[in-house]
């Protein structure tokens, strides 16, 4: 499957991506590459195929607590951060207020 440019265009916008043209090429060779592959994933016939998970789950990773970042080192790299949280802009249209 090709991407048009203008569903590239779109994807990027959605993204918040500025692109290059040099970028947009390829992007949109990369993307078709992806979809072209996904294409020829999506023609075989899986439905007699166990997953993994169903075939052993004594295989399965555990589930348990282990060692993660504190709160600060997890905010060490954001931009903007206020109380604990990361500060984004607002995503969503009439939200510029932060309400």
């Amino acid at each position: 499957m090709k991407l048009t440019r203008e569903q590239l265009h779109h994807i990027a916008e959605l993204a918040r991506l500025k692109l290059t043209p040099e970028e947009e090429e390829r992007l949109s060779k990369d993307t078709s590459q992806i979809l072209e592959y996904v294409e020829m994933i999506s023609v075989l016939n899986l439905a007699e195929s166990p997953t993994k998970a169903a075939l052993n789950p004594e295989e399965w990773r555990p589930d348990c607590v282990e060692a993660s970042l504190s709160v600060d080192d997890a905010l060490s790299n954001a931009p903007c951060t206020e109380d604990h949280q990361i500060i984004v802009p607002p995503v969503l249209p009439g939200q510029e207020d932060g309400a």
